[in-house]
């Protein structure tokens, strides 16, 4: 299989900051084809989300290019990846909760990490970000939100850098031919037309019909009531 990937955070049509932060990318180690997309929002509430979500997404690309490159060359399992990929989460919770604490900053930002090698893939999770997977049997979502309702509202239970107990939920897989994955902030999911995702997918057969795939529904999006900061990454397999 061929992996096509591709990935934007845009801070919308009214903001002036974006607290979202991506990180996408594919590789090859040794025999193994390798990709990964990391969103995370920073908590809008909080004055400096972004610094978090920026701090996670710069973490991940590190632990790509060295930690998961490493583990890959010594031909550790998926469940192996699995527990680095929560031990990294981990030590970015209690990072940004003892840098916030040094510096009199209140952040914190949710994250969906999705890594596939081969025909696997593994995702690690906290907050309401949230990855899909459209297949066979159609769009599904992989995560569970961190969420509870208080007052009749939807409120954030879960995020990095808010609390040093952490629930990181954790799903694995196989991939088929034709998967295609969207790892995303809820400002893409809320306002996005699902049917029209689902429905205008099945040209995307090469990397530049991909990145207009992208941007139509980023436009979309556009077009809406939303006021959030947008992103995505899209990940198809051909």
């Amino acid at each position: 299989m061929r992996t096509l990937i591709s990935g934007r955070s845009d801070a919308g049509k009214t903001r002036e900051v974006n607290q979202d932060s991506l990180f996408v990318t594919k590789m090859k180690v040794i025999k193994h084809q390798v990709c990964m997309a990391v969103v995370s929002d920073g908590i809008g509430s909080f004055k400096d989300g972004g610094w978090a979500s920026n701090a996670i997404t710069v973490s991940a690309k590190g632990w790509a290019e060295d930690t998961l490159m490493h583990s890959i060359e010594q031909n550790e399992s998926m469940i192996s990846m699995t527990l680095k990929l929560n031990e990294l989460l981990v030590t970015l919770n209690n990072y940004i909760i003892y840098t916030a604490a040094e510096q009199n900053i209140t952040t914190g930002a949710t994250v969906s990490i999705l890594l596939v090698i081969d025909n696997q893939y593994t995702i690690a999770h906290i907050g309401d970000s949230r990855v899909y997977k459209l297949g066979n049997a159609g769009l599904s979502i992989l995560t569970r939100d961190h969420t509870v309702i208080r007052n009749g509202k939807t409120m954030l239970a879960q995020c990095i850098g808010n609390n040093s107990n952490i629930d990181i939920f954790n799903t694995s897989g196989m991939i088929k031919k034709w998967d295609m994955f969207f790892v995303c902030t809820d400002g893409f999911y809320k306002w996005v037309d699902l049917n029209k995702l689902v429905k205008t997918q099945k040209w995307v057969v090469n990397n530049y019909l991909l990145n207009y795939y992208k941007d139509t529904l980023f436009n979309q999006v556009k077009m809406t009531r939303c006021t959030d900061d947008i992103s995505a990454a899209i990940i198809k397999f051909i």
